[in-house]
């Protein structure tokens, strides 16, 4: 209901009272994602689930916005990792050259590192 009439605060409000963290979690994301960008980021930030959203997108599949959002500084040690889930979820799905490609992006980020 809040959500349709885009009363986000609110409908994170109830989500974290009467449904819990992941049901929070859950609002706060989609509401980061109305937003996208900077503001995402500084919302995110602002409640505290930057990095819980960066690995819920990434467990939905969701991986351009969980890249968007590790762009933060303090996100940069999880694009290792972002890129593996990546390499491995293409690779379920069957998309071979995909996959590779994230994986030389693994490889290459850990050899500057």
């Amino acid at each position: 209901m809040y959500r349709v009439a885009d009363m986000w605060d609110d409908a994170f409000r109830v989500a974290k009272q009467h449904g819990g963290a992941n049901a929070a979690k859950q609002v706060a994301y989609v509401w980061s994602k109305t937003l996208g960008g900077d503001s995402a980021i500084r919302l995110l930030l602002k409640l505290g689930l930057l990095e819980q959203c960066v690995d819920y997108a990434a467990e939905s599949g969701a991986f351009p916005y969980a890249f968007e959002l590790s762009k933060h500084p303090s996100m940069t040690e999880k694009l290792p990792d972002l890129y593996l889930k990546q390499a491995m979820h293409l690779e379920d799905e069957g998309k071979f050259g995909e996959a590779e490609a994230s994986f030389i992006k693994l490889t290459d980020r850990k050899k500057r590192c």
